[in-house]
Parts: C-alpha cells; structure tokens; sequence
C-alpha cells in the first residue's frame, strides 16, 4: 500500500523579513516496514540558495535561504511512501519491556549499539525523576514492551498540546512538561525512559489499513511520526 503524505507549514509574520535561514527535516526516511518512493518540497517564496545532507541520525535536512523581502513562507512537502505488509503488525510473542531494558547493554549489534545511546543524557533532555514517574503509568510491571510504548505515545499526544507561543528550541524540557503545551519537541519526553524512543518507529506499522492518504494535523500527524521527522528551524532578519 502507498501512502500519500501531505505536511503544510505557513509562517505570517508581523513585519517584511529581508532574509531568512531555514533548516526543514521533512523527507522520510526509507526504513524496513516502508520505503520512500518520491519527495518533492515546495517553498514560496522562491529560495536563493538550497542543499541537502544527512543529520547524525539519517534523517535528510533541507536548508534553503530566502533572501527577499516577505510576510509569509509557506513550505510544503508532498511525499509517496510504499508500506511492506508482511511485516505491519508488532510481534505477536513481545518481551516484557523490563527484559528490554536489561538485555539493552549487552547487546552488541548495530542495532543494540545504536539504541544504546539514548541511555543517556544531552544537554537538552536531562533525566528527571518526573519524566520517569509519567512514563511509568504506561510501562507497568511485565507489559509488552510494543504495546507499553504505543500507550506512552498516545498520552503523550492526549496530555500535551501544540503551541508555538510558549516555548521556542532552547526552552528546557522540564518547563515543557510542567506547562504540558509547546512546540513540536515535546516528542522528545519519551527519552526519560531509556532508549525507548529508538523504538518509536512501530508507531508507524500501526497506521490504519483504510488510511491511504494522511495529512499532519494535530489530530493525525502522530500517526505519521516515524515516517516522516517533521522538523522546521528558522532564522529571520528583519526589513
């Protein structure tokens, strides 16, 4: 089944900005359970200048920079992504998720390595004693790790709302979670379990069968997360 991935940003602003630097992580990414037929990002205005790399992670980031005067960029990212049915649905034998956490450092693979990392702390997630009491409603003794995580991402997405005139990139994640409101990086609380977040990705192989066409609103963008990392940092410069 291909799905068909609409994500739409506009910014109006007060004043005319002269200049402005953009960075925009929306390409998915091509992974087991789906892969990346086509991308196309539109930007109004037209961008001067515009690249691509790959971030630490994979994740493709877009940077573009308009370099006329404007009250309002829109940019939208139009994307096709094929879903591989055979493997849709979580396994149907789950270890406990405190198994998971205790096999974790000893398990040498790439992929055991790579999960491994978010054991610890960075500079803007910290590991706090309330981020682990809130996911722990969802991670009770001997539940299935698949499902512990699913149930932690819905309230998360239940508990916390959208608001981009709360917090900006640099507001601690402490703050975040005391106002339960902001930008988009309250996604990040799943950290405060570790390495948990590294499996966000089922969150993807749960979509609806009947759900061919999605657009991220704030009602179904979750649905989409692990598909498609929906990021868009900005710099302005007044006129």
């Amino acid at each position: 089944m291909i799905y068909k991935i609409v994500h739409r940003t506009t910014y109006k602003y007060k004043y005319p900005v002269s200049v402005g630097n953009h960075v925009a992580c929306l390409k998915p990414r091509s992974l087991l359970s789906h892969r990346l037929e086509q991308c196309e990002l539109h930007i109004q205005p037209t961008p001067a200048t515009i690249t691509e790399r790959a971030d630490y992670f994979g994740n493709i980031l877009c940077f573009f920079t308009i370099q006329e005067p404007h009250t309002e960029l829109v940019v939208e990212a139009r994307s096709e992504v094929m879903m591989d049915n055979a493997v849709t649905a979580l396994p149907p034998e789950e270890i406990p998720w405190e198994e998971a956490v205790r096999m974790l450092p000893e398990d040498h693979s790439p992929e055991g390595l790579e999960a491994y990392q978010f054991r610890f702390e960075s500079p803007r997630i910290p590991l706090r004693p309330e981020f682990a009491a809130y996911a722990l409603q969802s991670f009770t003794p001997r539940r299935p790790l698949g499902e512990g995580l699913l149930d932690l991402t819905e309230r998360i997405h239940k508990d916390f709302r959208f608001d981009s005139g709360v917090t900006t990139v640099r507001t601690p994640t402490e703050q975040v979670f005391r106002k339960r409101r902001g930008m988009p990086g309250f996604c990040a609380l799943p950290n405060c379990l570790p390495a948990f977040i590294e499996s966000v990705g089922t969150l993807c192989q749960r979509i609806p069968p009947n759900l061919s066409t999605c657009r991220t609103t704030e009602a179904r963008g979750r649905r989409c997360f692990s598909c498609v990392g929906v990021r868009l940092l900005s710099r302005d410069r007044l006129a």
